[in-house]
């Protein structure tokens, strides 16, 4: 009993839901406490970001978008529940079709458009033999592709034609009930298949660099055809199967006859279905053309009361009435006549980017196939030139209306639709209707704008006319305005997404409520024994199911297809068949908002106005209030970018490339060149107004282009003041370093330059010479050729020493002072200083080679190396001291210079010296960089295990300005780590720059080169004895102690020649040494055997100390070259 006193009195026993709710409810938790943490990491960021991002929005670039198109995943079979078995058959069946066709239209667009749009884009064409064939090869897939794509629409075609011509049939008495339906949604999706069709033509009758490259590639493949042998690769069954496409492919695709072909399809079928001599299928189609013009004339007059209307449909309209007639060949005057004059009032539509198609050149064509007197009495390019006289007249007017409905409808988007509690003050009754109404307006503008600058452009394009400046600035507006539409509308889309599926409900509640009163009026008197007051009952219902859910484009064809069934009765009446027409257009357009949005907001076509651009951004510069448009324009020009991705013929990104260099070239030249051009003649002015006591005229307001945040194109980033500031640092600090007085003068440009355009510029103040920095290193680089003639370079200690000065003093320059120089200058000044040796040496070896090119000298050299050949075995493979000894004395015959008394091979002897010394020059840079780095990093303890001064600053959360700096600083050591472990290495730069020269069959001469070195070194030896003489003398010019740049400059030529390895075939040093030892031992004996008299003993020692100097000499110059050819073993 006393264990039971340890249990409480009441046991809460495990629930297992109620546990699995309360994890559920602290998930919840989380992820909300995540989620507003983030919101505010998000915002923060963006606060800090502010200054740097673009005005425009990029919806390519968004890492998340909301797509509001509505989607469901059921398919039309268990939409079309009801049990009426016509009716579901009946929808089922066109529902289908029409599905299919719309969801073809789409595909082609995106799949087949833009790749036969974009072939020869940018490109010189026709292209050349060769290339042709290759990128006609690279488009086969697609071509093949396409084949099928078309295969297979012509079959829904057919099918559709024949489903439609089966309820016409007076043969077939099942279903005739369903004659009277007008299935105007049916005809909508034909006149789709039909403009993509003409549209898939135009494109390709428009790129003839495509059809020019699809004949030679054909040439090509009959020649593998008829020699196969001659093509590896090629199976015969390849070229049959080719050979069978390629008549579709040339006979239709690329003949630009894919609308051709289809009209011209067999559509009467033997088991019963006739279309042909079907005329109840003709007044069935008579009738579908003839409402479809009464509702683009309806749409046309109420454009102006801001009705959305697009004029692509057009073109499915015209297509849709050619192929009526070449199926029935209907003469009737009265239809053509309704035709014609609608597509006089639209002469030009928008195909797809820059194409366009003129509706009133099809139908005179085809009425003057039928003896139309209108269509042969019209004047096309009679009526175009008046349209657009007509046109030019109101465009400016017309502009300046959109542009004030425009900026009252932004304006309205962004208080309406930013402002998210004014759904819960006034009520989303009240809320709903503004909103569609705005986005429908929306819509409406952009496409209005997009029609008015595609018909006045084209039409100007076609004539060639000039644009007048007034005209431009109006072109140019509706392409601001057009962005700035689609720029609402993506700042909006957050607030747009969570509204929008309400709006499509608010508007199908319009209709339901239409159609339920409708029914109950119907159903009162309905006769349940007569079949079509039951399939109108039936397709009633439908209707409303449909309305009851998610409003996707296979519940709108349904819908479609009932209202056609249920118009054809006293269902619903006349009034309300209207209104129910009138909301349907707009839950259309709210339904594909997305979609249309980025259709009447494309601006592609502005690729190929170049010209139109570079006029607006020159009229841009004059006017600097319109600086702000700037960013509208270049997004523009960039929605070309979509489509240049699908480029098959090419690499994309090359043609990407090539498209966004030659926009920034134009916006550089246009606005940023001049623009720094002027702020720095305005400061100049400005700071010099003291010389003249005349303040600066008065400049436009400059500032508005610094003001700008960062363009944005083509993911590349302009920042124009960033821009400006660098130019005028760089300006400032190379005019400064020629006169360094001037650097008060600069630096109030400085201080101007921040007051009037708040540019921050680099202090760049030079400081003066100092005594330990020697000569700098600009004045050796100006002066170089100077420098190599008159300073003398030691090896071993890098150090250059003057050969002669008019004091007492002999300058110096060593890597201290070359390291002072860089760290005036900067690191950049290294490779500017590597690049002038470059073309210092440029020069001097088209010396060299000249005179390896003489022929003295040549025939010389080609003696010794024929002697050489022939006596290596006799003389123990070492070329003999004596014969270069003889050549060194030889050349002297061939004449001498007057002053110096010098040689041709004493000069030759020079060059080599000068080129070594200039070699030292560049060992000197980079060693001078190399002890610059290493005392910037001296501070840093570690350079294996740096610290990360970024993280640091990021785990003790300091100031934002803090972690700047650090990042600053981590970049600085890290480049000063990578340069001190990697140095520069100018020494292979050199080598490479001119290897492959020297080693081309044009210089064939320089093959001897390294025959000449003995006599060479000979030469040499003697001369820098004789300058050690002179200054053990005292003499007062041409001495020195060393002159190892002859070493250098030896081992560089061979490098550069590949010769190495013959010269050391040579044994030269060790003939030398040979030769001396010889004459050494034979003077000691001399010593021995003559009689020690006071005369002959003296002359013996002086031969002999004589032959040790010599001897020491070569030693030393074996050791500098030895140590030379280091530099070039990599």
């Amino acid at each position: 009993m006393a264990a039971t006193e340890d249990f409480p009195d009441h046991i809460e026993y495990y629930n297992p839901e109620e546990a699995k709710k309360d994890e559920q409810d602290n998930l919840y938790v989380e992820f909300t406490r995540f989620l507003n943490d983030y919101t505010r990491s998000l915002r923060t960021l963006e606060t800090e970001l502010d200054p740097f991002l673009s005005t425009t929005s990029d919806p390519l670039l968004d890492p998340v978008a909301v797509d509001t198109a509505p989607y469901e995943q059921s398919q039309i079979v268990s939409l079309v529940a009801t049990d009426n078995a016509a009716i579901r058959k009946f929808v089922s069946v066109f529902a289908y079709l029409c599905h299919e066709l719309h969801c073809y239209s789409r595909l082609a667009a995106v799949r087949y458009y833009r790749a036969l749009l974009t072939f020869g884009f940018g490109d010189a064409t026709p292209y050349p033999d060769g290339d042709a064939q290759i990128f006609a090869s690279r488009m086969l897939p697609l071509l093949f592709d396409l084949s099928s794509f078309l295969s297979r629409v012509n079959s829904l075609v057919i099918n559709t034609i024949q489903q439609m011509a089966a309820l016409h049939n007076s043969k077939l008495k099942k279903d005739l009930h369903f004659k009277s339906v007008n299935l105007s949604p049916v005809f909508d999706a034909l006149a789709k298949a039909m403009r993509m069709l003409i549209t898939i033509d135009i494109i390709i009758h428009h790129n003839p660099a495509l059809t020019d490259a699809w004949e030679k590639y054909a040439k090509l493949m009959v020649q593998a055809s008829k020699n196969p042998a001659s093509f590896s690769g090629i199976s015969d069954l390849e070229i049959r199967r080719f050979e069978k496409v390629q008549q579709v492919i040339g006979g239709t695709i690329l003949s630009s006859k894919c609308f051709h072909s289809c009209k011209s399809l067999q559509f009467d079928s033997e088991n019963l279905i006739v279309v042909t001599a079907n005329r109840s299928l003709q007044a069935l189609f008579r009738n579908a053309i003839e409402r479809m013009i009464r509702t683009h004339t309806a749409l046309l007059v109420a454009t102006a009361s801001d009705e959305y209307h697009d004029l692509s449909d057009m073109i499915g309209l015209v297509g849709l009435y050619e192929f009526y007639v070449h199926i029935w060949a209907d003469k009737d005057p009265k239809l053509f006549k309704a035709m014609w004059d609608l597509c006089l009032r639209t002469p030009v539509v928008s195909v797809f980017c820059n194409r366009v198609f003129f509706p009133c050149s099809i139908l005179r064509n085809l009425g003057q196939t039928y003896h139309f007197k209108m269509a042969k009495d019209f004047n096309e390019q009679k009526f175009k030139r008046e349209y657009l006289t007509t046109l030019s007249k109101t465009l400016y007017s017309r502009m300046i209306q959109l542009s004030m409905k425009t900026a009252a409808w932004c304006v309205k988007m962004e208080s309406n639709l930013t402002k998210s509690g004014d759904a819960s003050r006034k009520g989303l009754d009240h809320i709903l209707p503004e909103r569609i109404l705005l986005l429908y307006h929306g819509v409406v503008y952009a496409s209005q704008l997009s029609n008015l600058f595609i018909s006045y452009e084209h039409l100007r394009a076609q004539f060639n006319e000039p644009v007048s400046h007034l005209d431009m600035l109006a072109l140019c507006r509706c392409i601001i305005l057009l962005k700035s539409i689609k720029n609402t509308f993506h700042r909006t889309a957050n607030i747009t997404a969570e509204t929008i599926s309400l709006m499509i409900e608010y508007q199908c509640a319009f209709v339901l409520k239409i159609l339920r009163r409708n029914r109950g009026r119907f159903e009162s008197g309905l006769n349940a024994r007569n079949e079509s007051e039951m399939d109108a009952l039936a397709a009633l219902r439908l209707a409303i199911n449909m309305l009851r859910g998610v409003s996707t484009e296979q519940r709108r064809i349904v819908l479609g297809l009932a209202i056609s069934i249920f118009s054809s009765s006293d269902a619903v009446k006349e009034n309300d068949l209207g209104t129910i027409d009138y909301i349907m257009r707009r839950i259309n357009v709210t339904s594909d908002l997305s979609y249309l949005v980025s259709q009447s907001c494309d601006c592609s076509f502005m690729c190929w106005e170049e010209s139109l651009f570079q006029d607006y951004l020159r009229h841009v510069f004059k006017n600097p209030e319109l600086a702000s448009t700037l960013q509208y324009m270049l997004v523009s020009m960039q929605d070309i970018m979509p489509i240049l991705q699908k480029s098959l013929h090419k690499n994309p990104n090359e043609i990407i490339e090539a498209y966004r260099t030659g926009v920034l070239d134009i916006l550089n030249r246009e606005i940023i060149t001049p623009l720094q051009y002027e702020i720095e003649t305005d400061l100049r002015m400005q700071s010099h107004t003291y010389l003249t006591n005349q303040r600066s005229s008065a400049h436009r307001d400059l500032i508005q282009f610094l003001a700008l945040k960062p363009l944005v194109f083509a993911g590349v980033t302009v920042d124009i003041k960033t821009l400006v500031s660098n130019y005028l640092d760089v300006t400032f600090y190379n005019t400064n370093t020629v006169v360094l007085s001037d650097w008060r003068v600069y630096e109030e440009m400085r201080n101007l330059a921040r007051d009037k355009y708040n540019l921050t510029l680099t202090e760049a103040h030079l400081p003066g010479q100092t005594h330990d920095q020697g000569l700098d290193v600009l004045v050796i680089m100006k002066r170089l050729h100077e420098f190599v003639l008159k300073y003398d370079y030691n090896l071993n200690t890098q150090v250059f020493i003057e050969r002669q000065s008019d004091s007492k003093v002999l300058n110096t320059i060593g890597i201290v002072h070359i390291a002072n120089s860089i760290r005036t200058h900067g690191t950049g000044i290294m490779n500017t200083a590597v690049n002038s040796t470059y073309q210092f040496l440029r020069k001097k070896f088209v010396q060299f080679s000249q005179f390896l090119y003489d022929d003295h000298i040549k025939l010389r050299l080609h003696k010794d190396m024929q002697f050489c050949t022939e006596h290596k075995d006799e003389m123990g493979f070492k070329y003999p001291f004596d014969r270069a000894d003889r050549f060194n004395k030889d050349i002297r015959s061939l004449g001498v210079t007057e002053v110096q008394n010098l040689s041709y091979l004493d000069r030759f002897r020079e060059l080599i010296t000068q080129i070594g010394n200039a070699m030292g020059y560049v060992r000197m840079i980079r060693s001078g960089g190399l002890l610059y780095c290493s005392n910037a990093i001296k501070f840093v303890p570690d350079l294996k295990n740096i610290v990360d001064f970024e993280d640091l600053v990021a785990k003790e959360r300091l100031a934002a300005e803090t972690k700047t700096s650090a990042e600053n600083l981590d970049m600085s050591i890290q480049n000063l780590t990578q340069s001190f472990e990697g140095g520069f290495e100018y020494f292979a730069l050199l080598v490479n720059v001119f290897a492959s020269e020297f080693c081309s069959e044009q210089n064939h001469h320089l093959k001897s080169f390294y025959i000449i070195i003995p006599p060479l070194t000979v030469n040499f030896i003697e001369h820098i004895i004789l300058a050690k003489d002179k200054l053990v003398k005292k003499s007062a010019q041409d001495f020195m102690f060393t002159d190892d740049g002859f070493a250098i400059g030896v081992a560089y030529v061979l490098k550069l020649l590949d010769q190495n390895s013959k010269f050391d075939a040579l044994h030269w040093f060790d003939a030398v040494a040979q030769y001396y030892r010889d004459a050494k031992a034979e003077k000691e004996r001399e010593l021995q055997q003559k009689k020690r008299t006071k005369e002959s003993y003296d002359s013996i020692m002086y031969q002999l100390k004589n032959i040790k100097a010599r001897f020491h000499e070569y030693q030393l110059l074996r050791f500098s070259f030895t140590s030379a050819k280091i530099f070039f073993d990599y």
